[in-house]
């Protein structure tokens, strides 16, 4: 059962500080491209997590403590690993000069006033949403964004010839980004029936449009871009209703 799941609990290792009974070995691409099909499982834990304690926390506190209180916990329960590649993507591209400007940008640890900015209206929206739509988006939003890296790393070439983004590219998995993306299809039509889909289908154009963006900006896309992706496609998944 341990080996049968072990890429699992190397997926929710990886994206995750929730404490696994399995050691990830190294950050090579042969170790890492594996486990892209349980990214949207990962998300499916993570959203279960977040809704269970939305629920408890609304029997005692007001809405919006609530929603502050789950945002806390999920951007915790992630190592603030998605923000931190939404705010180095976003200097990179606000700093310009080519390919090379970029991604020395993404590279530097410094917060620009942009990436600041980018950071708090993440969370601004995260929280709009989280107050005043239904508690079924706070597990549908994981899955799609972590769904949504699983789908970048198929459909982009590496920018560097290094790095986490590297690591995760090429991927050709084909059966388990069907099965996977299957399994993302059904949680979504049993959360919020079949128009839940328009949901699915905004999340991958916007991840096709991102994928498209930075190929033509930087020939690629890096980590940094995945955790951009993760973040931008959460945002979206909570504030598109149907």
């Amino acid at each position: 059962m341990k080996i049968l799941f072990r890429p699992f609990f190397e997926a929710v290792n990886f994206l995750t500080i929730i404490p696994v009974p399995i050691q990830r070995e190294g950050d090579q691409a042969g170790d890492l491209v594996h486990i892209i099909p349980w990214f949207p499982a990962v998300g499916l834990l993570l959203g279960l997590l977040m809704y269970f304690l939305y629920w408890l926390l609304q029997n005692f506190l007001a809405v919006p403590i609530c929603a502050v209180l789950t945002l806390m916990v999920w951007e915790i329960a992630t190592g603030g690993l998605h923000l931190d590649g939404l705010a180095d993507t976003v200097d990179g591209v606000a700093a310009g000069g080519g390919k090379e400007g970029i991604l020395r940008a993404m590279r530097d640890g410094r917060l620009g006033v942009f990436a600041v900015a980018a950071i708090v209206l993440v969370l601004l929206a995260k929280f709009s949403a989280i107050s005043s739509l239904s508690t079924e988006r706070l597990v549908l939003a994981p899955v799609l964004g972590r769904w949504a890296m699983m789908v970048l790393a198929r459909t982009s070439p590496p920018a560097r010839a290094e790095g986490i983004g590297k690591a995760f590219v090429p991927f050709r998995n084909d059966k388990g980004m069907v099965i996977s993306t299957a399994g993302v299809l059904a949680v979504a039509v049993f959360l919020e029936g079949f128009s839940a889909l328009i949901t699915v289908g905004a999340v991958a154009l916007l991840v096709w449009g991102i994928s498209r963006f930075f190929l033509a900006k930087i020939g690629g896309i890096t980590g940094d871009v995945f955790g951009f992706t993760c973040e931008a496609t959460e945002v979206l998944a909570l504030i598109l209703v149907f």
